[in-house]
This record gives structure tokens, C-alpha cells and sequence, in this order.
């Protein structure tokens, strides 16, 4: 009678917000990189990820061209044709499952090396650098690239750059003042990131030492380029809230100066009028920064 009486009251639609803010304020309060550090270590879907934000591209390379992915796409590669390749060696922190990152970077470099610290990333970059037939088809993405270049029907050849130019897929650990410890690396020409660094740093003044950690792999007068998301706090995956810090375009400008980077270049989704799938996170903005390291 009681349970009856309990399911009969229904609460107004006023009350339903005020919980549901509520509950979200708290799921988004118990948020931490630490915490979220031991599900990316053992727990992290890696799958699930590319399902989420790259399977909408399977149905050919025209449907990127206006989503954020091709904006970040396209961006990026543009960086990389203008920056000096030098050895012709780039670095990838945080690569995370994702092929998106690199692909731009197979016509320009021919060592590049890929890092992160989930292992089940790290599973499925392997699974797609040995050709097994479980891997994410990542072919609308190379079809763009080569798109891109006006070279439509040489798309495969850049599939067949990137397995050779790999060189290797390390584990990394950003906490670390050397992320990439016991293994060395000889600075490289370029180091990359992407929306890495934004789930790591704790606050601005944290970030400046992790930008500086990357740093540390790159030459004197080499290229670092930065994409991630502005203004955000989490983002959805496998029913779970992870944590993004709220960092703002002027904290990584910042930390960049700071650690002794010039000739800044910024591009911004919102300048192009491309937003991000506001269901599966807050994101502000994605950004784009590309830096010389002077020092």
C-alpha cells in the first residue's frame, strides 16, 4: 500500500530538472585525472571510443567534411605540410585508439612514433598496424586525406605510408616528469597532441608542467601542435562522466609562452561555425595551436 502510494506521486517536470542538475552536479564534482587515470589503465573501452566519435564516417569521406572531426582533420594537416619536417620524425602523445591524429601526418613524416597509457589503446593501434581484420577501418579518413591533396585515387597508397612510417607504439605516462620512461627517444622533429592534455592537467599551473614534459622530446626549433577543447568539464563514454579540466584558449597560450614557444598559430572550430555532439559533452570549442619551440 505504501509503494502504491509512493508511485502515485508524481513530481513536476521543475523538480525533475532540479534533481537531474543535481545528480549531474555531483557525478561532475566526483570527477579527477586520478580517478579516471585507473579507468583509462584498465577499464577504458577503446572500441566503444572509435565507435562513438569516428563510426560516423563509415559511409564515405563526404560526411566529414563539416563535422569537427574534418575541421580538426584538415586543420591539422594543414599544419603539418607548412611546419619544417626536418629527420622527418614526429612524435604523438596520447594517441589514444585513434588513427585521426597521424593520418595527416603520413605524406610529411616517415618515423613517427605513437604513445599512451591505456593498453587497450595501444591494442587497438597494433591490430590496425598488422592488418588484422578486427581493426577500425579508418579508409574514410585516408580517402579524405587524399581528397585533400587532389589525389583521390591514391588513397590506399597513404594506408600503406602509415603502416610503414609507425616505428613504434609505447606506453606513456603524463604524470611522470619523463612520460615515456625506461624508453629514450632522440628529440624529434614535431610533437603532437590531441585532447590529451586537457584530461591530465588539474588546473593551468599543472598544465604548464605538462606541456613542458612534452617539450622535452622536441628539437630546439621544432613544431609542436596542440589540439583540444576549450571551456569544457566531461565528456560520455559507456555510460560514464569523464573528466576534461576547464581550461580556457588563453591557459594553453599560456603555458606555451611560458615553456618557451613562439610564433603561435591558433585556429578555432568556432571560426569555421563547427561544433562538437553537445550530447556527449560540453565542449566550448576545439582548438588548434601550432608552436616553435625557441629554446
Amino acid at each position: 500500500m505504501l509503494a502504491a502510494s509512493l508511485l502515485s506521486v508524481r513530481p513536476s517536470s521543475s523538480v525533475l530538472d532540479a534533481i537531474v542538475v543535481i545528480v549531474m552536479t555531483t557525478s561532475l564534482n566526483s570527477m579527477s585525472a586520478s580517478r579516471d587515470r585507473q579507468y583509462y589503465l584498465h577499464d577504458f573501452n577503446a572500441r566503444l571510443y572509435l565507435d562513438q566519435f569516428y563510426g560516423s564516417t563509415k559511409n564515405g569521406h563526404t560526411t566529414i567534411t563539416n563535422e569537427a572531426s574534418g575541421f580538426i582533420f584538415s586543420t591539422l594537416k594543414s599544419f603539418l605540410q607548412r611546419c619544417p619536417k626536418g629527420e622527418g620524425r614526429l612524435l604523438d602523445m596520447g594517441t589514444g585508439p585513434c588513427l585521426a591524429n597521424v593520418i595527416p601526418a603520413a605524406r610529411y613524416f616517415n618515423h613517427i612514433y605513437c604513445a599512451d597509457l591505456s593498453p587497450k589503446a595501444r591494442q587497438e593501434l597494433e591490430k590496425w598496424r598488422l592488418g588484422r581484420a578486427d581493426a577500425f577501418d579508418w579508409t574514410t579518413f585516408f580517402k579524405f586525406s587524399a581528397v585533400l591533396d587532389q589525389k583521390a585515387d591514391e588513397w590506399m597508397t597513404y594506408e600503406t605510408n602509415l603502416r610503414q612510417s609507425i616505428r613504434a607504439i609505447w606506453p606513456c605516462d603524463m604524470t611522470e616528469d619523463d612520460p615515456l620512461s625506461p624508453q629514450s627517444i632522440a628529440p624529434v622533429d614535431v610533437v603532437t597532441e590531441s585532447f590529451m592534455l586537457g584530461t591530465v592537467a588539474n588546473d593551468a599551473d599543472d598544465l604548464v608542467k605538462l606541456v613542458h614534459r612534452l617539450s622535452r622530446y622536441l628539437k630546439s626549433g621544432g613544431t609542436m601542435v596542440i589540439t583540444e577543447s576549450t571551456n569544457a568539464s566531461f565528456y560520455q563514454l559507456d555510460g560514464k562522466l569523464l573528466y576534461i579540466c576547464q581550461l580556457k584558449e588563453s591557459d594553453y597560450l599560456s603555458a606555451l609562452e611560458k615553456n618557451g614557444f613562439a610564433q603561435i598559430e591558433v585556429v578555432r572550430a568556432s571560426d569555421a561555425n563547427v561544433k562538437d555532439d553537445q550530447q556527449v559533452s560540453d565542449i566550448g570549442d576545439d582548438i588548434i595551436i601550432k608552436a616553435i619551440k625557441t629554446g
